[in-house]
């Protein structure tokens, strides 16, 4: 039995440089000494950062090392538990390749050891503002061992952690045409790879609409709320920096655009696998603090995607006034209209066209003229989305309007474009 006096004495006398310890610990085999060691305090600390003038350093942590090859090999109850309240109970550093040894010992524990571990990073998390690139490695495989045994919620708060972002530090004078940025606590670069590479795994384990629910739709949020600050209202923008919503080879890496393309592969998943739940991921989507044009975009191209069992959902939303007359939203409705229109009962398609027939709600800022002039070109573009189910009345008034706009194409182009140029250059004085 080693008693935990000749270990301090050993440590005392014979462990006094980094090279000794480091030898030390990788040459020790047996959980035994876990106890000893942990009595005299080894355990009770992480080494913290160097400062060397303009130079930091991250020391090793060879303790560590030796706990993670014990909870790798050890299936003794009592080990396991002593392993696990020693990692909870280490004192927090700064040490980022440290934490991650840390971090890949709970991994190797247990999840229901583990869990207790996940709930504290996760506390801890809240209040970093960066989480380097071993670290955060580490803390993905955490998070999905404890979510392969059944721990969903503890699992993706702390992936949400992760991906969440931050205000932009600069202040307005700062700024680019005073425009705020987000800040992310992770490399851009990881933070792509991150939704790319590892989100899928989550969808797997945890569900498509639990991922969408927990960490998708409120982070998607929160850039939109941070990006638009004080003018905080439903529009985004997100014709110019999203025009196609399906588009997923898109070049830019920034969190709205990455973020945009996994609700949309997530959602069309949910519905490929359970089509009932599209009530569900609808409400979701719908259901934010400030329901902002690109959730209701995505919220119409998902219905493009969908089964018989969204018609209901469809027709709601062909018929809305309010949809039908946004511009922002004009791309996925007319998909929309001109995919499922048919499939609707003859009750619905007689309450869309309606609608289309009785015109836009406009704000009266033009002539009467040039009202007219707006109201007829709105219709037709909505009538000729399905002009061949329209039914007698609407198609004679389609056949008047494409008389007095025979340059379908040329009216097209006036509508939101899916492309958007700019300039920048220097101004002449």
């Amino acid at each position: 039995m080693i008693k935990h006096q000749d270990v301090e004495r050993l440590l005392r006398n014979h462990i006094k440089r980094t090279a000794d310890s480091e030898y030390f610990y990788k040459t020790l085999n047996s959980p035994d000494w876990i106890d000893p060691l942990h009595k005299v305090g080894v355990f009770n600390e992480l080494p913290e950062p160097v400062l060397d003038g303009d130079y930091i350093s991250y020391p090793s942590w060879p303790e560590g090392q030796f706990l993670l090859r014990m909870a790798q090999s050890t299936i003794d109850e009592a080990t396991v538990e002593l392993i696990a309240t020693i990692i909870v109970n280490i004192s927090d550093s700064r040490n980022q390749h440290a934490e991650a040894v840390r971090v890949q010992v709970a991994t190797a524990l247990p999840a229901e050891n583990a869990v207790k571990f996940v709930n504290q990073l996760q506390r801890r998390f809240s209040g970093e503002d960066y989480i380097g690139l071993y670290w955060a490695d580490a803390t993905v495989s955490l998070a999905l061992h404890v979510a392969k045994a059944g721990h969903v919620n503890p699992a993706l708060h702390l992936l949400k952690s992760l991906l969440k972002v931050l205000p932009d530090p600069r202040s307005k004078e700062e700024m680019p045409l005073g425009t705020p940025e987000t800040r992310l606590v992770i490399d851009r670069w990881q933070y792509a790879q991150l939704i790319e590479e590892n989100l899928p795994d989550f969808v797997e384990v945890c569900g498509p609409f639990k991922v969408l629910e927990v960490v998708l739709c409120p982070l998607l949020d929160r850039v939109g709320e941070l990006r638009i600050g004080d003018y905080y209202n439903y529009l985004d923008h997100s014709l110019i920096w999203r025009p196609i919503i399906q588009e997923s080879e898109i070049h830019d890496t920034s969190p709205r655009h990455l973020l945009t393309t996994a609700i949309v592969v997530t959602a069309v998943l949910a519905v490929q696998r359970i089509p009932k739940c599209i009530y569900k991921l609808v409400e979701l989507l719908e259901r934010r603090e400030q329901p902002r044009t690109i959730f209701i975009r995505i919220v119409l191209h998902l219905l493009t995607q969908a089964p018989e069992e969204g018609h209901g959902l469809i027709a709601d939303r062909l018929s809305s006034l309010e949809i039908m007359s946004d511009s922002e939203l004009w791309t996925e409705y007319g998909d929309l209209l001109g995919r499922h229109f048919p499939n609707l009962s003859p009750e619905q398609q007689d309450k869309i066209v309606k609608r289309i027939l009785a015109g836009p709600r406009l704000e009266k800022k033009e002539s009467d003229t040039q009202m007219s002039i707006i109201t007829d070109k709105w219709t037709l573009m909505r009538l000729h989305m399905i002009s061949e189910h329209l039914p007698h009345e609407a198609a004679r008034r389609y056949r008047d309007l494409r008389a007095n706009y025979p340059d379908l194409e040329s009216l097209r182009r006036s509508f939101p474009p899916r492309t958007v140029e700019s300039w920048t250059g220097c101004v002449l004085r």
